[in-house]
């Protein structure tokens, strides 16, 4: 019973040995063997960043709205945007019985852009936010979902002043309330935005 003990004790270190040295192979095989890291995104990007406030002209529940906020972003090799921005409703808005400021709407989330001939002065960009916000009406809140695409003309004022005019659609989802809609609360707007950073 000892003897197969042994043998068991021997048979499992002789396993081990020969699985610490395949791995140091297949370890030393893997370092050596190429010398190149394969990546995504091959060579150096050129990165930059904006800070930018932007105002939006729409229509809120049948009314004439406007809303302001501020966004950000980084800018990959001066073609690709990742950022966000946190926008709200900047003036009154009346639905039924409410009266005047009745209805309270604040979004944000995250934000893509894509800009298209960026050497040239005037140059176009291709946007969307997706994220979600909060509808409120007469002490009742909606947690909301918010789509907006756009796309925009630009002009390279200054080396880090760029402004640019659009045109999109909000597409606003979950609201609940009896005397809103979701159909409502989305719509078309114009926009002009002011970035500031390097570009």
């Amino acid at each position: 019973m000892v003897d197969a003990a042994f043998k068991g004790t021997a048979t499992l270190e002789t396993a081990m040995k020969r699985a610490a040295v395949l791995l140091a192979l297949l370890f030393l095989c893997s370092s050596t063997a190429s010398g190149q890291e394969y990546t995504l995104v091959k060579g150096e990007l050129d990165s930059g960043g904006f800070g930018a406030v932007m105002a939006k002209v729409t229509e809120v529940q049948s009314d004439a709205a406007a809303i302001v906020g501020l966004r950000g972003g980084w800018i990959i090799d001066h073609v690709f945007v990742l950022g966000g921005g946190f926008y709200g409703l900047a003036s009154d808005v009346s639905v039924g019985s409410g009266g005047s400021r009745a209805v309270d709407f604040g979004y944000g989330g995250l934000e893509l852009e894509y800009i298209g001939d960026w050497r040239q002065v005037t140059h176009w960009t291709a946007y969307i936010l997706i994220g979600g916000g909060s509808v409120e009406h007469q002490g009742a809140s909606d947690a909301v979902f918010v789509f907006e695409p756009a796309l925009n003309l630009e002009v390279n004022v200054t080396t880090f002043l760029h402004i640019g005019v659009g045109v999109g659609y909000r597409v606003v989802a979950g609201v609940t309330g009896p005397e809103l809609s979701n159909n409502g609360m989305s719509g078309v707007l114009g926009s002009i935005t002011l970035k500031f950073g390097s570009f």
